[in-house]
């Protein structure tokens, strides 16, 4: 069985000196020009059945790029499989070329899919991203941990549980998120027992569930923390605390630095005291750090991985 999740982020966090996850959400449309015309490809080109394979290779090429611009300044990679679902098996193609690259550069890989659905179907699930890496059973993408939703409860994220359980691979369930109209579902309050009036929120209750689901002695690591983390947007600082107090021992997956408007200084409550327990999400703003058609593209997405990673850093001395 691999070694537990929480134990090799966190080793890597240490070897790196970064909580920075860099994102993976390739765009044809941002990418470099010099990058498009390598595979002979421009707007008029990308909705051609016939150059899929082209984008495929585009994609895949884009995302090494980035690997070798920010492995040794990041903790961790998150690949958006949507990103790469767009363009069939052609995207998907690319995105296991790409978890291998990441995985032979030290990176641990998170898949975001936000995967779930009834038990039978979660099992399944959980052995295409959540099984051993090798064997009859292995995972079909070369991935560390996985995001998922925990909209059916308990019966839906088990399957995923004793997968991580099995693989010592890691979760990471939805929480707080980072969109601004999660709060339609995740501030609303939730009555107390016994109409007892206005108890916790959805997010709240969610935080409790992932503290519970996280519990078992065998889903905690040598580091304290549990293989069952949570997701809470960066731009949710206001929550961060409470959401925190609910679930010590979860590793905290944090998006939408950067982009999405998170600054550094909003997630300081989702580390410990030894600067450990939480990473850091930035997508577009390091993958995009310029116009199409500047020069030294990679080496722009460099210097914008080395900001971010320095300002985290800074937070926590």
């Amino acid at each position: 069985m691999t070694a537990h999740f929480a134990d090799r982020l966190f080793a890597r966090v240490a070897a790196t000196d970064s909580r920075l996850c860099v994102g993976l959400d390739p765009d044809l449309a941002r990418f470099p020009l010099e990058l498009l015309q390598r595979f002979s490809l421009g707007p008029e080109s990308w909705s051609d059945p016939a150059n899929a394979k082209r984008i495929g290779d585009c994609l895949a090429a884009f995302c090494l790029e980035v690997l070798d611009a920010t492995h040794d300044l990041a903790c961790a990679v998150k690949f958006q499989i949507a990103h790469f679902e767009a363009y069939g098996h052609h995207g998907l193609r690319a995105l296991t070329a790409a978890c291998l690259a990441a995985k032979a550069r030290g990176l641990p890989v998170i898949m975001d899919a936000k995967r779930n659905d009834i038990g039978s179907t979660a099992r399944r699930y959980a052995r295409a991203y959540l099984g051993p890496d090798t064997g009859p059973d292995r995972a079909a993408f070369a991935c560390d941990a996985l995001t998922v939703t925990p909209f059916l409860g308990e019966d839906g994220i088990k399957p995923f549980v004793d997968a991580c359980a099995a693989s010592g691979k890691g979760l990471f369930i939805l929480v707080k998120t980072s969109n601004p109209s999660g709060a339609q579902v995740q501030d609303l309050p939730i009555a107390r027992p016994h109409g007892a009036g206005a108890g916790e929120t959805v997010a709240e209750r969610l935080a409790a569930l992932v503290d519970a689901w996280g519990e078992d002695k065998k889903m905690i690591g040598k580091s304290g923390y549990s293989a069952v983390g949570a997701v809470i947007g960066a731009t949710q600082p206001e929550s961060l605390p409470k959401l925190r107090a609910l679930m010590p021992r979860a590793v905290i997956l944090m998006p939408g630095f950067g982009a999405q408007g998170a600054g550094a200084g909003g997630v300081r409550a989702a580390f410990d005291d030894q600067g450990m327990g939480a990473i850091v999400n930035s997508s577009r703003s390091i993958i995009y750090p310029c116009d199409p058609d500047e020069a030294d593209y990679f080496g722009k997405v460099r210097e914008k991985a080395t900001g971010a990673r320095g300002e985290l850093n800074a937070i926590l001395r």
